[in-house]
């Protein structure tokens, strides 16, 4: 977004009222109006991606707006729906997507590359979602729907002590890698099934 058009935008949130901004009926309408401006605005600007409330970071997923590199370290993000963003690079670090009743949906999120250290991702939809090359110390998995996930073996090798990642969590997950032949030693005793469908879809 330019400069000038910048200006713009912050003139007329500073000075249109509310009403005037628009009450969007549909989706569509939601992604021509002021509300998606302003909160494009506040996205281009690193320094206060922190404003963005979780109601402007769905019309962003909404509208298909990428939020690659996008800084929500920490955040409180309990059962916001982000299916299908892009959040590649993300710095999610401490973030709270779970809770016991609002659980985030994360579903087919592109999260490769995003940092997840310490962040609490309990009963988190996360179905197909890109989990391959994401930083996950100290990440909380519990009750996450992991089915279909693409995930990297080394990364979850090294850390599913932390993880506390479930025999059936990882029997959902899709794998880069062919199953690896040693196992960590609270999942010793894993072995996918002989004929158990794979995590990953049918390829084309």
């Amino acid at each position: 977004m330019s400069t000038v058009l910048r200006i713009v935008v912050m003139i007329l949130i500073v000075l249109l009222p509310r009403e005037v901004l628009g009450k969007a009926t549909t989706e569509t309408e939601a992604c021509k109006g002021m509300e998606l401006l302003e909160a494009r605005f506040l996205l281009d600007e690193p320094d206060r991606q922190k404003e963005l409330s979780v109601a402007q970071l769905e019309l962003l997923g909404q509208c298909g707006t990428s939020m690659v590199g996008i800084d929500l370290t920490g955040r409180d993000l309990s059962g916001i729906r982000l299916a299908g963003v892009d959040l590649t690079n993300a710095e999610l670090a401490g973030a709270n997507f779970g809770g016991p009743e609002r659980h985030a949906d994360l579903q087919k999120a592109d999260l490769d590359g995003a940092n997840l250290e310490g962040a609490d991702l309990r009963g988190a939809d996360l179905r197909g979602a890109d989990l391959r090359h994401t930083f996950l110390a100290e990440t909380k998995f519990t009750g996450a729907n992991l089915s279909g996930a693409k995930m990297g073996w080394p990364h979850a090798h090294q850390q599913a002590d932390e993880q506390k990642l479930t025999a059936a969590q990882l029997a959902a997950a899709c794998w880069a890698e062919q199953d690896p032949p040693q196992l960590p030693s609270s999942l010793k005793d894993y072995e996918r099934p002989a004929g158990a469908p794979s995590g990953c879809p049918p390829s084309s």
